[in-house]
């Protein structure tokens, strides 16, 4: 077909193929470098026409790119890569229009050879617009993710290691790439980061073993607003720091306190996104607190942290806050282990020595948070918070003795099942009465 129409239209008639709806510009170009064997003067005239739409990203871009491709395979793309170079002498390319057009050329080390060869400033503008894609590069990489930090590309440097699978990628390359990602005109307003991108690159360093911890927390919580939801081997350090660490759970509380009502300017713009970060840090470990703790061997820990995070939050001035969401988590692991006796000793203990309404009004709110959402019979009324209200009740009155505090936090809460039980009531009866 792209011989029929090449006869009777010239590449007039291949530009129309090539921009037709539902055609591969790519499909076309790799049919081209088979065909052009027997028009390559033609060819290479046609390419050296495309000059001032190597770097629009079109489907004559697309085209030219799968052209080379084909021909690649070919003993003659070296000759007809030089003879294009040696015309665009006449044709007065510029620089950035070289670049353009060995950007199009497959990734190898012939072609990066050829770009070395014509001088520091087409070889600079080439990185600037190297595309990267999924054919493999193997051992070059170190090479390639070398010069796209370089020319300040950390976003297209870390693609090109994750479109290879992070093989003979280097852990400092990577590192360097995530540093300097939050700071590049790469990544301006409206730009769309690939969050499975960050999740495997996270990953694989974690999984290298080459870095501490100390160097993993920051990184995971520059980038935590992506990896909330990822694989929690990606976050697994900053969890580990913000479970085990009170000074380092302060500060997370400390940047979610309002610093005030004026509106924050360019200067704080890094405390403002600091805050939002550290909520739903904060979020994070109260949804995991269950699993953290977990086992009589933490006990001891839990109460050391809990104890020094309070003291730490009042000297910080954010101790309502703080003990708000110690507060929760004590709940989630007291629900954790939770049986007919209530919650362990050692939290029961904890939560009576203190004197703290926040806590208090935290533990009760994580109680309550802690039902979820679930399916339910429409018409069974209030019938499952009467339930619930009449186990809370009855450990209220059992440990209202030894742990007076903590007895009537629990008719506290036994109070609010019993006020839901009375509305799913209400709901049912209207709901048989046909209100609603």
């Amino acid at each position: 077909a792209l011989k029929s129409i090449y006869e009777s239209e010239g590449f007039q008639g291949v530009e129309r193929l090539i921009n037709a709806k539902d055609v591969s510009g790519d499909a076309v170009g790799k049919t081209l470098g088979v065909y052009s064997s027997r028009i390559q003067e033609n060819t290479i005239e046609w390419i050296l026409d495309q000059a001032t739409g190597f770097l629009a990203g079109n489907s004559t871009g697309y085209a030219l790119r799968g052209f080379f491709r084909e021909l690649s395979f070919a003993h003659r793309f070296a000759s007809v890569v030089d003879r294009i170079i040696a015309n665009s002498m006449n044709r007065c390319w510029d620089p950035v229009v070289m670049a353009g057009f060995l950007a199009l050329l497959p990734h190898e080390e012939r072609v990066w050879q050829k770009v070395e060869s014509l001088g520091d400033t087409i070889e600079a503008e080439y990185w600037k617009n190297f595309v990267p894609d999924f054919n493999d590069i193997h051992v070059h990489l170190p090479f390639v993710t070398e010069n796209l930090l370089k020319a300040d590309r950390p976003y297209a440097a870390l693609q090109v290691n994750y479109f290879n699978d992070l093989k003979y990628s280097r852990t400092d390359q990577l590192l360097q790439g995530l540093a300097q990602l939050p700071n590049t005109a790469e990544t301006v307003p409206g730009t769309i980061i690939d969050s499975y991108l960050l999740e495997e690159v996270l990953v694989h360093l974690v999984k290298s073993g080459e870095l501490e911890d100390d160097v993993l927390v920051p990184l995971q919580f520059t980038y935590f607003s992506v990896l909330a939801n990822a694989n929690p081997i990606a976050t697994a350090a900053l969890m580990r720091r913000a479970s085990t660490d009170p000074n380092f759970f302060v500060q997370l509380v400390s940047n979610t306190v309002p610093q005030g009502n004026h509106t924050p300017g360019v200067a704080e713009a890094k405390l403002q996104g600091d805050a939002e970060t550290s909520h739903r840090i904060l979020l994070k470990l109260n949804r995991m607190a269950g699993a953290m703790w977990k086992g009589v061997s933490n006990e001891r820990a839990l109460n050391s942290f809990v104890r020094e995070a309070l003291r730490l939050a009042a000297i910080n001035e954010c101790q309502n806050r703080a003990a708000s969401i110690l507060g929760t988590i004590l709940a989630r692991v007291a629900g954790r282990d939770r049986n007919d006796q209530g919650p362990p000793m050692h939290i029961a203990d904890l939560l009576e020595s203190e004197n703290i309404d926040s806590l208090w009004s935290g533990f009760c709110g994580g109680i309550l948070e802690s039902e979820g959402a679930h399916f339910r019979d429409p018409m069974a009324g209030g019938n499952p918070e009467r339930s619930t209200e009449q186990y809370y009740r009855i450990l209220g009155r059992d440990w209202s003795e030894s742990h007076p505090k903590l007895g009537k936090h629990f008719l506290s809460v036994a109070d609010v099942y019993g006020s839901w039980a009375i509305r799913e009531d209400q709901s049912t009866r209207l709901l048989q009465e046909g209100v609603f």
